[in-house]
C-alpha cells in the first residue's frame, strides 16, 4: 500500500508542477506552493489543493491535465489492469474534489468499477455507500470517501457518517480528522437501548431454518468425512427437529464457494487443504458437497415482501451503536488473517451501510413470509450469527421470528 501512496503522490506533485510553470502566478504565491510540494504530501485538504480549487484557471488547467492523464493510462496497455483502474480511480476523485460538476466523471467511474467488479454497476443520482467502499478496496484512497463523510455529518446523516468514518480509520487511522469527526457523530448518534432476554435452548419438534454460516461451515470443511457422513454432522444440528434453508441461503452458499474457488487459483495451499490438484477440481467438490446436502436438507422457495424489508431494515437501524459493536467484533476477529486489511474492507462492503448484510436481511423476510403463509406450521431460526443472536429479542417481538443459537 505504501508504494501505492507514493505513486499516488508522484503523480500528483508531478502534474501540479507542470501547470504551476505553464500558469503564471505571482513570484510570492509560487514559492510558498513549490515548497509544499517538495516537502508534503499533497492530499485534497491541503492548503496547496484548496488553492487550485480556489483560483479558477489554475483548476480548470489543473482538471484537463488530469483528464490527459486519465486517457494516457487508459491507452496504456503496459499498465497492470488493476493498477490501471487504482491510478484513473485516484485521479477521477482528485477531478470530483476540484469540481464536483463532472457528471463525466463520475460515469467513468461506474464504467471502472464495474469493469472491476465483473459486473453491471447501477447508474443513480448518488453512488451509494458501498460503491464507494469497493472503491477503497481497490485504491486504498480515501479522500474522496472523507470529503463523503464531510457532507454525511453536514447532512446529519449520523449512521452513514459513521460507516464513513470505520472505513477511513481503518485504512488512515492518522487522519488528522478523525478525532473531530468522531467526537462529532458519537454526540448525535441514536443511543436506543437494545433490550435483550437470554435465549431459549433448542426445543424438539420444530423447522428451523438454517443460517447461511452454519452451511457453509458443513460445506467447506476440510475435513473429508463430511464427504462420507454427512448425516452424522447435520444430527448435531437436528436434534429431532426438521430442518431446511431457504433458496436467499443456497444463493449465497452458491456465491461463497465461487469466491472460495477464486481464492484458491491465487493460494495453491487452500487446495492442498482440500485435497484437490486445481481449481475446477475444488469447484467439482464443492458442489458435489452442496447437491448431497440438498437431498436430505430441502431448499424452501419464499416470496419475500418489500414491506418485510423496510420493517427489517427499520428495526436493525434504530440500534446504530451496536450495530457498530458488532461490527468491530468481526472486524477484530479477522486481524489474525493474512491480508486482514482486504479481508475487513471486504466484509464492510458486504453490509449495507452500518446494517447487516444484505443476505441476513432476506432471510428474516424469508422466515416472515414462511410463517405468513403457512400457519399451521411456525418457523424458527437456527444460527452462530451475532446479528441474529444480539438482536434476537427485538426479532422476536417486532418481526415475529424465534431466533436460536447452535452454540448455547
Amino acid at each position: 500500500m505504501m508504494h501505492l501512496l507514493e505513486a499516488r503522490r508522484k503523480i500528483q506533485v508531478r502534474e501540479i508542477r507542470r501547470a504551476l510553470r505553464e500558469l503564471v502566478l505571482d513570484e510570492e504565491k509560487l514559492n510558498p506552493i513549490l515548497q509544499e510540494i517538495e516537502n508534503s504530501e499533497v492530499r485534497p485538504h491541503s492548503n496547496l489543493i484548496i488553492l487550485i480549487r480556489n483560483i479558477e484557471p489554475l483548476k480548470t488547467k489543473m482538471v484537463l491535465l488530469l483528464e490527459k492523464a486519465l486517457d494516457e493510462i487508459d491507452c496504456n496497455k503496459h499498465i497492470p489492469s488493476d493498477s490501471a483502474y487504482r491510478y484513473q480511480l485516484i485521479i477521477c476523485n482528485f477531478i470530483l474534489y476540484l469540481d464536483d460538476t463532472q457528471e463525466s466523471i463520475r460515469a467513468r467511474k461506474g464504467k471502472l468499477m464495474a469493469a472491476y467488479l465483473n459486473s453491471e454497476f447501477e447508474q443513480a443520482e448518488e453512488y451509494s455507500l458501498k460503491y464507494f467502499v469497493n472503491e477503497v478496496r481497490l485504491t486504498y484512497d480515501v479522500d474522496y470517501l472523507s470529503d463523503r463523510l464531510e457532507k454525511k455529518i453536514d447532512r446529519g446523516e449520523w449512521n452513514e457518517a459513521c460507516y464513513c468514518l470505520i472505513i477511513v480509520k481503518l485504512v488512515e487511522p492518522d487522519n488528522e480528522n478523525v478525532d473531530r469527526w468522531e467526537e462529532k457523530i458519537r454526540s448525535n448518534l441514536p443511543s436506543n437501548a437494545l433490550y435483550f432476554r437470554p435465549m431459549a435452548s433448542i426445543p424438539t419438534g420444530k423447522t428451523l431454518v438454517l443460517d447461511t454460516n452454519i452451511v457453509l461451515s458443513l460445506i467447506l470443511a476440510k475435513n473429508d468425512a463430511v464427504d462420507s457422513d454427512l448425516d452424522n454432522e447435520l444430527g448435531k444440528v437436528m436434534a429431532g427437529n426438521s430442518i431446511i434453508i431457504t433458496d436467499s441461503v443456497y444463493e449465497e452458499v452458491k456465491n461463497h464457494i465461487d469466491y472460495e474457488v477464486s481464492r484458491a487459483k491465487d493460494h495453491p495451499r487452500r487446495m492442498a487443504d482440500y485435497g484437490v490438484d486445481s481449481p475446477a477440481h475444488l469447484k467439482r467438490k464443492l458442489d458435489g458437497r452442496l447437491e448431497r446436502f440438498l437431498l436430505q436438507v430441502p431448499c424452501k422457495i419464499t416470496i419475500r415482501k418489500e414491506a418485510d424489508m423496510q420493517k427489517i431494515i427499520a428495526m436493525y437501524s434504530r440500534y446504530p451503536r451496536k450495530l457498530v459493536d458488532i461490527l468491530n467484533m468481526k472486524l477484530e476477529h479477522i486481524d489474525k488473517y493474512e491480508n486482514a486489511l482486504r479481508q475487513k474492507l471486504r466484509k464492510i462492503a458486504q453490509r449495507t451501510c452500518l446494517l447487516p448484510e444484505e443476505g441476513d436481511l432476506r432471510l428474516l423476510a424469508d422466515l416472515m413470509a414462511l410463517n405468513t403463509s403457512n400457519q399451521n406450521d411456525s418457523y424458527a431460526l437456527l444460527t452462530d450469527d451475532t446479528d441474529f443472536k444480539h438482536f434476537s429479542t427485538a426479532i422476536r417481538d417486532e418481526l415475529g421470528v424465534q431466533v436460536y443459537s447452535l452454540k448455547q
